[in-house]
């Protein structure tokens, strides 16, 4: 009699048990939708759901590796501590998407919109983010080592103090950036556009700036190029 109460009492509670509602999580694999919805923790690894539909929904350290999701929709949606190893998130919407401390190695979001996504303390080591919108974007303290930002869109991103050796900003748009404190480690800048940036205290070692615009932005030392600086700082090399 025992028994039988105790494994009532457990399958009656089961559900509470879970992180996340398992119900949410059987619907966006249906149906591929689940607007503002519960995942947290939930398990999504290698799952296929091209454009699907999770704005707002909290994936709080939900197990997202190998996942495609090509031309989804996750405007606004928590994915804070998550693991997205991996995964592919191209041509999809991210914008105000919280990345905050997650786990993004050789993660995919060429083409995506990712205006004010927050990712501060984000590991995006061999992350793809070719062509990329991260206009205003968080990425402070962010590890961005080897990161492929080509072509993307970074005007006025915040990547004060992130690790950004051997990054790849070529031709990328970092007008107005905050590179204060950055380790800037054989990053290449070539032909980028970083006028008006803001590289004061930045480590600088062996990085490429070939080609770049810098007029109006503030060097490493605290002085501002002069007009038509072009590769260097009115003639200051890093």
């Amino acid at each position: 009699m025992i028994r039988l109460f105790t494994a009532c009492c457990l399958l009656f509670y089961a559900p509470s048990l879970l992180a996340f509602d398992p119900l949410s999580l059987q619907a966006l694999l249906k149906k591929r939708a689940c607007v503002a919805c519960d995942l947290t923790e939930a398990s999504l690894r290698k799952a296929n759901i091209p454009q699907a539909k999770l704005a707002g929904a909290d994936l709080t350290e939900a197990d997202l590796r190998w996942l495609t999701a090509k031309g989804g929709h996750f405007e606004e949606t928590l994915f804070t501590r998550a693991n997205l190893n991996w995964a592919t998130l191209t041509y999809a919407v991210l914008s105000g998407a919280i990345f905050s401390q997650a786990t993004l190695n050789f993660t995919k979001f060429n083409h995506s919109e990712l205006t004010g996504a927050k990712l501060d303390g984000a590991d995006l080591s061999y992350a793809e983010l070719r062509d990329a919108n991260l206009k205003g974007a968080n990425l402070y303290f962010g590890k961005l080592l080897n990161a492929d930002f080509r072509r993307a869109n970074l005007q006025r991103a915040n990547l004060q103090n992130a690790y950004l050796e051997g990054a790849l900003f070529m031709n990328a748009n970092l007008r107005g950036a905050y590179l204060q404190g950055a380790g800037i480690i054989q990053t290449n800048f070539q032909n980028a556009d970083l006028r008006g940036a803001n590289l004061l205290g930045a480590e600088v070692r062996k990085a490429n700036f070939s080609g770049a615009k810098l007029d109006g932005a503030t060097w490493m030392d605290g002085s501002l190029c002069p007009k038509a600086s072009i590769g260097n700082c009115g003639g200051k090399k890093p």
